[in-house]
């Protein structure tokens, strides 16, 4: 009867944090979810759509920063290389970029026209100087920038493949 009794409590205590559980982890889907809709998107309506010609001179005069073919050149740093395909040139490899310590994203480019061609990202310093993350990708389709105020940092970049 003891036994009984004991497995019984069990039982009770497992279900008890086992509903406890899902409870806790419905709410924070519930927050991420939330979180996420008050996120500014990216879209053609918030972006300036710009030819190269119409660049603006502090982006086109960007110093380039050295691209390291391998995955970090920092034991701080970390990289991430995913690949997706049978798009793009033969010769596409994983690169990383560093750049110098204290810039923060300024502004960052896409290239798009049916496709999304090539994606570079501008930093800036604190002393205002202005660098190109990498110069990748092709040249088909038109620029969409989108500038980042001094509050603002990426924390997810979401890409889709529409078909």
């Amino acid at each position: 009867m003891k036994k009984t009794g004991v497995l019984a409590l069990l039982f009770i205590a497992y279900l008890s944090t086992s509903c406890e559980k899902k409870e806790v982890n419905e709410i924070l889907n519930e927050n991420i979810q939330q979180d996420t809709q008050k996120l500014t998107h990216y879209d053609e309506a918030n972006s300036s759509l710009v030819d190269w010609n119409d660049f603006p001179k502090e982006l086109k005069n960007a110093i380039p920063l050295e691209n390291s073919s391998s995955y970090s050149n920092h034991k701080n740093s970390k990289a991430f290389s995913y690949s997706v395909g049978p798009f793009g040139g033969g010769d596409g490899s994983a690169f990383s970029v560093n750049p110098p310590s204290g810039t923060k994203i300024h502004a960052i480019a896409i290239r798009a026209g049916s496709k999304v061609d090539k994606i570079t990202i501008f930093y800036i310093s604190p002393a205002g100087t202005i660098y190109t993350g990498t110069d990748r990708g092709g040249n088909g389709g038109i620029y969409h920038i989108q500038f980042f105020s001094d509050d603002e940092y990426i924390i997810r970049f979401v890409i889709k493949k529409f078909v």
